[in-house]
């Protein structure tokens, strides 16, 4: 799920406490949801192709789904540039009053520069969508913490950027974390209604999820990379992001999805002609997946909105929050619909000693807690800001 912020020319906003307060609150509701639909998507049942019932298990249609989302985005971008365009048509000289950072197209090359990082974006999705399908999703948001490992290695090894001592004990404190969240997934018994996952496909999802993260590290560098020195609204490159990828899903990865051969919600092949029909034989299913594209396009504005109107601290804490909402709400569900969410289990504990320790690496890498006294660093690090400032998706 795309959740990472490209890098852009805007300055932080003031603005008043209640618009700052409610933006907030709609990131970590929408973020929130965004997972917690998807994973509801994989354990609700409906009537397929062949007539027989059988769980919405389509990584693929979780990308299509997810990318429709992102490239409102654009669409929203282009009716206010196509707008600006024509009031200045009428008016040249309320140019540089109507023209900002925020709203102005970036130079035409910058669309087709997009599609590097929407590639890698595309790729990692995918991978965590098909990991999504063995493990809760409150351990499949946690692995995803590992992006600060690949972050890291990134910048010391190939950036040139050396980490510091706090860096380096944050990284090994996130690497135990997600052993012991590992651990708890592997051991924990399932408590939903779905067939059980065995210890192998809970490893191999965490897997796929843990390597998905190197890829989206990846992304955040070819970003900054290729978007250096560009002025870029986030909007249009994060919407922009969504248009290729929707386009790479489904002109490209769809229709070879459904000619490759095994299983459906296995991860390679997936028909779908049976997820429209699916989605017709289920109120359900529908509703949900139209809910993701909503949820999904309101965390991208709201995490747009964060960035802007909020210091490093408020967006540092925003992730740690929002796995811990997920994880809550997902047992709650669990309460009232055993047949969905996460049940707690005698290794429920072992977990949330490795979110706890999760979250605390992840303060200590962003410079959020300090454990050692070392010079500031004139040069900033916008890999890191790109990473925690998340924003799609997802």
């Amino acid at each position: 799920m795309s959740e990472v912020e490209p890098q852009t020319p805007t300055k932080r906003q003031k603005v008043g406490f209640g618009v700052i307060f409610g933006w907030i609150v709609s990131f970590l509701i929408s973020g929130t949801c965004s997972l917690i639909f998807g994973k509801l998507l994989y354990q609700t049942q409906s009537i397929g192709r062949d007539g027989q019932y059988h769980h919405f298990e389509k990584p693929w249609f979780s990308n299509f789904i997810m990318f429709l989302g992102m490239s409102f985005l654009f669409f929203k971008f282009e009716i206010n540039a196509c707008a600006n365009d024509r009031k200045i048509a009428k008016n040249p000289e309320l140019a540089d009053k109507i023209l900002n950072e925020d709203n102005k197209r970036p130079q035409k090359s910058v669309y087709y520069k997009v599609l590097y990082p929407a590639f890698c974006d595309f790729l990692a999705s995918f991978i965590m969508f098909v990991g999504l399908l063995w493990i809760p999703v409150s351990i499949w948001q946690m692995i995803r913490g590992s992006i600060i490992l690949f972050t890291g290695l990134i910048r010391q090894y190939w950036l040139k950027k050396p980490l510091n001592k706090s860096e380096w004990t944050s990284l090994f404190i996130i690497f135990f974390s997600l052993i012991l969240v590992g651990a708890a997934s592997i051991f924990s018994e399932d408590t939903s209604a779905s067939e059980p996952v065995s210890a192998g496909l809970k490893i191999l999802g965490m897997f796929l999820v843990f390597i998905a993260q190197g890829i989206q590290a990846l992304q955040t560098v070819i970003e900054e990379h290729l978007l250096q020195g560009i002025e870029a609204p986030a909007t249009m490159v994060v919407g922009m992001e969504g248009v290729w990828g929707f386009l790479l899903t489904a002109c490209v990865a769809l229709p070879i999805a459904s000619i490759l051969p095994g299983e459906e919600g296995q991860g390679l092949h997936e028909d779908f002609i049976d997820s429209l029909i699916m989605c017709k034989n289920s109120m359900t299913v529908l509703t949900l997946n139209v809910l993701s594209v909503v949820v999904l396009l309101v965390f991208n504005l709201s995490s747009m909105r964060v960035t802007l109107y909020t210091n490093s601290l408020v967006r540092n804490l925003m992730e740690p929050v929002r796995t811990f909402l997920v994880w809550v709400t997902t047992v709650l569900i669990h309460c009232f619909w055993p047949a969905f969410g996460e049940g707690l289990t005698k290794w429920s504990w072992l977990q949330l000693a490795g979110f706890v320790v999760l979250s605390l690496g992840m303060l200590m890498f962003n410079g959020t807690i300090k454990l050692f006294k070392e010079e500031k660093k004139e040069e900033e690090k916008p890999i890191i800001d790109a990473e925690q400032n998340a924003a799609a998706a997802a």
